[in-house]
Parts: structure tokens; sequence; C-alpha cells
């Protein structure tokens, strides 16, 4: 869509309140789909750290080689302002 044809079809007020939710929520995208990759991706982790552990933890290997699982940062976790920089300058 244009910026012409925005203007036609969505009254100033109306856009207004869009950049607002947009600022408050994160951006309207596929957000659903890459939160539901990032929940994937921490069970592809727990199951390669199981699976680790179930094989290679033994008297011969006693390290599991798969790592710790991380936690996959959502999209409305990305555009949030970070408040600890406030907390630290005692403010």
């Amino acid at each position: 869509m244009t910026v012409r044809e925005l203007l036609a079809r969505i009254d100033s007020r109306e856009l207004a309140e869009w950049a607002a939710y947009e600022r408050y929520a994160g951006p309207v995208d596929d957000s659903y789909l890459a939160g539901v990759l990032a929940a994937l991706h921490e069970q592809v982790q727990t199951l390669n750290r199981m699976q680790g552990a179930a094989h290679f933890t033994d008297r011969k290997h006693r390290k599991n080689p798969a790592p710790e699982p991380k936690r996959y940062p959502r999209p409305h976790e990305l555009y949030r302002h970070d408040d600890s920089s406030d907390e630290e300058d005692g403010n």
C-alpha cells in the first residue's frame, strides 16, 4: 500500500492510534510466528540437552556435551526500553 492509498483509507486519528499501539506493543507483523519459532528453538535446545545427559553422563563421559539452554528473545522484547540503566544511575 502506498502512502497516498493509506491516507485515503485512514484518517489522522486512526493513524495516530495505530502509531501509539505499535510504540506500546511493537510492530504489527508476523510476531506470532516469530514467537512460536522462538519457543520451538528453546524446545530443541532442551531436547538436545536431555539427550546429551542420557547418552554422555556415565563413568566414562562425565560432562554433557550439549550446552545449557538459553532463552530466545521474543519479538515484543526486542522493542522494549531497557530500564536497568536508570536503576544503575540511582534515578
